[in-house]
């Protein structure tokens, strides 16, 4: 099979094309940043909740006016998305709070079609050379956030500080870093191509910088989420005999501390405070109650759940301008809250929604031959990755207007788009040539 690249659309005039690319350059982008920003202080006065839905449908009406709205539609991923959110619109009917329920159902479909859309539109046709882009907004936050907040830090019961820079919310901050960690690397990759040193250096120290932020949150989840990220792009950019050498390097590593009693002990010593934060080598302390009950009612959830949004031990009414503040319980998992809420047939769909996703993001990303294409499609597989896991702590899944939720869906069409502009096509062979048996029988014609 012969892979090529397909031809940019054809576009009838320079201004056309202008027209078309230049507003979605900074509303797309502007979408993923306001999520974010809205966490941020200063950010926050601007960037508010109300702000990212006027953003999304500032984006959806945009797409609609340039008939691009419905591209998400049109992926092979569109029937089990469409029935995931099918099933969850079906939950207000048994809904002890249906009204809730009711509109996270609108906000869900509208956010879905809305992001995967404008991450398909902005890989494929807006900035097709240079995907990764979308997220520098959201890296310059994060260095704004924890430059400008050093020495901000949250102390625990247990005297352990935690870094959370201009956020008022540590894991908020931490998982903005982790996802902010792909554009950097990216950039570092490309400059590396290029032989431009001096961006290269530039890069590694904002993607360094970034990493010593995370780590100094103390938050496991999004230093995990940030791992996957790392790990995407080592796979995908890292040359071979470099990962073999940091492999071997790591081997003897844990080799000499494994051998040495004194400096094992103080390693396992030094790794079980960082994990557990100070509870007696318990590093699920902070989630264990919080897990405990959420797997309680999620049994309470049953089969067809209790309704998109509703907790099993809170009643009452959203209040008239929909929104739900104060109402309900922190879930600590979104696979838990996934089953309170939608049962375990909304799990069951969740599952195989994931599944379908990753399994041809990753085999049409090993069949993409543009190598640049092909390292920013494995590192927003990276970023989905990383969300993924972070949501075993966190449960944003099942909250659409969720930094978590609408940044999954963005990147989800960013992966899309890429793979969808640098798709492998399969060349039609070439006629054969007439034998000479041929010849000499339309002769004897």
């Amino acid at each position: 099979m012969l892979v090529a690249r397909l031809p940019s659309p054809n576009w009838p005039q320079t201004g056309a094309r202008l027209k078309t690319t230049v507003p979605l350059s900074w509303i797309f982008p502007l979408t993923v940043f306001g999520i974010g920003a809205a966490s941020i202080r200063y950010f926050d006065l601007i960037f508010t909740a109300a702000t990212r839905w006027l953003l999304l449908a500032g984006l959806a009406l945009f797409l609609l006016s340039r008939a691009k709205l419905f591209l998400s539609l049109r992926v092979n991923l569109a029937p089990v998305v469409t029935v995931w959110i099918g099933w969850v619109a079906l939950t207000v009917l048994w809904s002890d709070v249906p009204a809730l329920s009711f509109l996270k159902a609108i906000a869900l479909a509208v956010t879905v079609l809305s992001l995967v859309s404008g991450g398909v539109y902005w890989a494929q046709y807006a900035k097709p050379a240079n995907p990764l882009t979308y997220l520098a907004p959201l890296t310059a936050l994060a260095l704004f956030a924890g430059l400008f907040g050093l020495g901000t830090f949250r102390h625990i019961s247990q005297g352990v500080p935690l870094f959370e820079g201009l956020s008022e919310n540590v894991n908020a901050f931490a998982i903005i870093l982790a996802v902010g960690l792909a554009f950097p690397l990216y950039a570092a990759y490309r400059a590396s191509r290029t032989a431009a040193w001096g961006q290269l250096g530039v890069w590694l120290c904002v993607t360094i910088t970034l990493l010593i932020f995370l780590v100094m949150t103390r938050s496991r989840a999004s230093i995990a989420a940030g791992g996957c990220v790392l790990l995407s792009f080592a796979v995908a950019a890292v040359p071979r005999r470099i990962l073999l050498a940091g492999a071997a390097c790591a081997v003897v590593a844990f080799s000499v501390i494994a051998l040495t009693p004194a400096l094992s002990t103080r390693v396992v010593g030094q790794a079980s405070h960082f994990l557990d934060k100070g509870h007696d080598n318990d590093p699920f302390f902070t989630r264990r109650d919080v897990w405990r009950i959420s797997y309680e009612h999620a049994v309470a959830g049953g089969v067809i759940g209790l309704g998109l949004g509703v907790s099993d031990d809170t009643h009452g009414e959203v209040d008239a301008g929909g929104s739900a503040t104060g109402y309900g319980r922190e879930k600590g998992s979104s696979q838990l809250a996934i089953v309170e809420e939608t049962g375990l047939i909304g799990l069951a769909i969740y599952v195989y929604l994931l599944w379908r996703l990753f399994s041809v993001l990753i085999s049409r990303t090993i069949a993409v031959a543009n190598r640049d294409a092909q390292v920013a499609a494995t590192l927003t597989i990276g970023v989905l990755a990383g969300l993924v896991v972070q949501s075993l702590f966190e449960a944003w899944w099942t909250s659409p207007g969720s930094f978590g939720s609408m940044v999954f869906w963005s990147t989800a069409g960013v992966a899309i788009g890429i793979l969808r502009h640098w798709r492998p096509v399969v060349e039609q062979p070439l006629a054969r040539a007439p034998s000479r048996a041929d010849m000499t029988l339309a002769t004897s014609r």
